[in-house]
């Protein structure tokens, strides 16, 4: 499960468009791309690899047991770490060209991140697919059906039968979709 804020949801995944919620889109580099880059500051070592199966979770801050929801997934192709508990694993350079122009984050935003964080983690991911307005599947749903193992989106991780679950839930055609 990747979870990122329904701001930056938005922006890197457009086409994951939530029923009856106003989103707010821009014309990006990113956006426009099949290839996304994600960068993330977590505390804990993040578990992704290349190949591995991912659902994109928007969260909400406004009514999230209902606004929050897996929207998409996508296939990981590149995890890489940058800098971890403050120690540089990249320099600037490399970073930045691992990031290149499948980020939302402006050159001056990248460079911050570079200069201020402990933990510094580049997941590049190809978009798969969206399930689309209406298809998603919300925090309510996923708790009730037993789907949602803990309160932090940030340590869910699921098996292929969850992640199938997932997108029965979204009306997806599992055959359609996996190989």
């Amino acid at each position: 499960m990747l979870p990122i804020e329904a701001e930056w949801h938005d922006k890197i995944f457009p086409y994951s468009e939530l029923k009856n919620t106003k989103q707010y889109t821009e014309e990006f580099a990113a956006a426009n791309g099949m290839t996304k880059t994600y960068i993330c500051f977590s505390s804990r070592t993040p578990t992704y690899s290349p190949g591995m199966p991912i659902m994109i979770y928007r969260m909400s801050e406004v009514n999230k047991t209902f606004k929050s929801a897996v929207t998409s997934y996508g296939t990981i192709v590149r995890f890489e770490a940058i800098k971890q508990n403050g120690n540089k694993l990249k320099s600037f350079e490399e970073y930045v060209k691992i990031v290149g122009n499948k980020s939302v984050f402006e050159n001056n935003e990248i460079k911050k991140f570079y200069d201020t964080t402990r933990n510094l983690y580049v997941l590049e991911l190809v978009y798969d697919h969206a399930f689309g307005e209406g298809c998603n599947v919300n925090h309510y749903t996923l708790n009730s059906n037993g789907i949602w193992k803990n309160n932090l989106p940030y340590q869910a991780i699921y098996t292929m039968d969850d992640f199938k679950a997932i997108l029965w839930l979204a009306k997806q055609d599992e055959n359609k979709l996996i190989k």
